[in-house]
């Protein structure tokens, strides 16, 4: 369950910076080209959407990080380990060895931009 929302989580930050990434490189470009109100505008609202999506994900971190940093917390989160002491879950031994043999891996919560490259050269190629 943890891992679905963790997923759904880094699916969706993943798609936000993908549409702010697709809105401020036009924005960029039209300022680079020709420097005007509206233009300085466009640059403004898209700053202020990834300031928004820079307190989010900072957000999500510092829950997760206080979460994994408190024993309790992630005792709580251990169902099998539950079960088995508890006696109530077949082939506890079994599950638990599967569950700390699989790596799980996550997406970063903001991936690097598609286009390393500056404006400037992007322009002029």
């Amino acid at each position: 369950m943890l891992e679905v929302c963790l997923d759904t989580i880094a699916t969706h930050v993943a798609t936000l910076v993908t549409d702010l990434e697709s809105a401020a490189y036009p924005a960029l470009d039209s300022l680079i080209s020709r420097v005007n109100a509206s233009n300085l505008e466009r640059v403004r609202r898209v700053k202020n959407r990834m300031v928004r999506l820079n307190t989010r994900v900072e957000t999500i971190r510092a829950v997760l990080e206080k979460y994994l940093d408190n024993d309790d917390d992630m005792e709580d989160l251990n169902l099998t380990g539950k079960q088995c002491a508890t006696g109530k879950g077949r082939g506890c031994l079994r599950e638990q060895l599967t569950f700390r043999a699989r790596t799980c891996t996550l997406p970063p919560l903001h991936p690097p931009l598609a286009s390393a490259q500056p404006a400037t050269q992007r322009l002029s190629s």
